[in-house]
């Protein structure tokens, strides 16, 4: 073995390391103009509870660069009792109960519900309390003390405590609007997409200031409201390519990451247990995620019903789909154990040796059970057969094809929520996405 190591490694070519070789120049880039745009809704100005679909056209001749493209409004709080605070459950995407992506034709591109849990949840396992407390909490609202919303209050209250106001900008979690490709909004027919979103109740997303009891719940209002889009206004040269390459080719292909939601509700006991069904039907489904949160507190300000989860005292869990147990043995865990459970929820968006990895969860708030104080609890298994290899597509297990039943069956210990809870299962898939030559839109989930 060792002569065989030496003789391959004998005949591979010695070179200069790459700061010494003055050969390899990057590539010329093909002139363009790139500039930003407010995109603005066409159902009207101003929006609310009452008032809550939302409606963005996005058309242009460019292309529009996602990465750098982000969605700003102004947040107007009213009804509110003179000189107190209105906060957040969570962060500005609290405002948003739903996103759709809707082509030309009328098509769905992209839907996800429950946006603002699956978006709460997914920064508490990704993004630091270094980046929550500066750069998001002044763009997006983040909280600057994990888990207390009330450190970021919308605004300072006039004599009255009515209308004042705060302006956020946001990067929307999507698959679309966070692809690292450009989406060529040019050559989409019927003119480009439409963003719309549905905006969440004011008892759900809004917090009071707890010195306030009783009196009269605060609402609030969206105005200003534009999507900031980075588009590209490429040589013409180009598009004259891109329009002969879509034509011969029959058309092209891109793809992002999506989410599906599903709830589902049980009464939940004590050193009980439960089975959790999901229907979900995807070709690649990559990771599932499952939230507990207690069905009474769904839209009570009082127990922050976008940013806590509970943990529910889970002692096992296991998932089975089809005929098949993943893992093969449950995951186990306890008050005073979460280890398994955290580096399972790391794999499915992560590498465990990544070090850059942030989070705001720890061992003192995952186990957390009550909706009293703050629990960043979540369960979650990777199903990739190539575990975070950017290179391939749809390496997650095809529900879809088989229709195959998921079940997740719960253990719980002495600590469990009594009641009913709310499960929400998150999925996440693959969405490839194909422009065809004609200038159609479409998905394949």
């Amino acid at each position: 073995m060792l002569i065989l190591y030496q003789t391959m490694t004998e005949n591979l070519p010695r070179v200069p390391p790459s700061n010494l070789d003055y050969s390899r120049l990057l590539p010329l880039g093909v002139k363009a103009v790139s500039k930003a745009r407010k995109f603005q809704p066409n159902n009207g100005s101003a929006f609310s509870s009452s008032n809550n679909i939302v409606r963005i056209p996005l058309n242009s001749t460019g292309f529009l660069d996602p990465q750098h493209s982000y969605l700003a409004f102004t947040v107007t709080v009213k009804n509110n009792e003179a000189s107190k605070y209105v906060s957040f459950d969570g962060s500005a995407h609290s405002v948003i109960r739903t996103l759709r992506l809707i082509g030309s034709d009328g098509a769905e591109l992209e839907y996800i519900q429950h946006y603002n849990v699956v978006r709460q949840a997914m920064a508490d396992l990704q993004v630091g309390s270094n980046h929550s407390a500066t750069l998001g909490n002044a763009m997006e609202g983040e909280a600057t003390t994990v888990g207390d919303p009330t450190t970021t209050k919308i605004g300072t209250a006039d004599g009255s405590g009515n209308n004042f106001s705060r302006g956020y900008s946001i990067k929307i979690m999507s698959a679309l609007l966070n692809n690292s490709k450009y989406l060529p909004l040019g050559f989409i027919a019927g003119g480009g997409l439409i963003l719309e979103l549905t905006l969440e109740n004011d008892a759900t997303c809004l917090i009071k200031d707890s010195t306030a009891a009783g009196g009269t719940a605060p609402t609030y209002e969206l105005s200003e409201i534009h999507y900031v889009g980075q588009i590209v206004e490429m040589d013409e040269r180009f598009n004259a390519s891109f329009r002969s390459m879509l034509n011969s080719s029959g058309g092209i292909q891109f793809s992002g990451q999506t989410w599906r939601t599903h709830q589902y509700n049980f009464t939940s006991a004590a050193s009980g247990n439960a089975v959790v069904p999901v229907a979900e039907r995807s070709k690649s489904m990559k990771s599932l995620f499952h939230i507990f949160r207690e069905q009474a507190n769904l839209a009570d300000r009082t127990k922050y019903s976008i940013m806590r989860r509970s943990s529910n005292d889970v002692e096992q869990v296991q998932w089975k789909i089809g005929s098949n147990v993943y893992p093969s043995q449950p995951l186990k865990g306890s008050q005073t154990d979460s280890s398994q459970y955290v580096a399972e929820l790391v794999k499915a968006v992560a590498g465990l040796g990544d070090i850059r990895q942030g989070s705001v969860i720890n061992q003192t708030n995952f186990p957390v059970v009550a909706n009293t104080s703050y629990g960043s609890a979540m369960y979650a298994l990777d199903f990739e057969s190539y575990a975070q290899a950017s290179d391939i597509l749809e390496s997650g297990i095809d529900t879809s094809s088989l229709a195959l039943p998921i079940n997740v069956e719960f253990t719980f210990g002495s600590s469990a929520v009594a009641g009913t809870l709310n499960v929400l299962s998150c999925a996440l898939v693959d969405a490839i996405y194909t422009l065809d030559s004609q200038g159609m839109l479409t998905v394949s989930i």
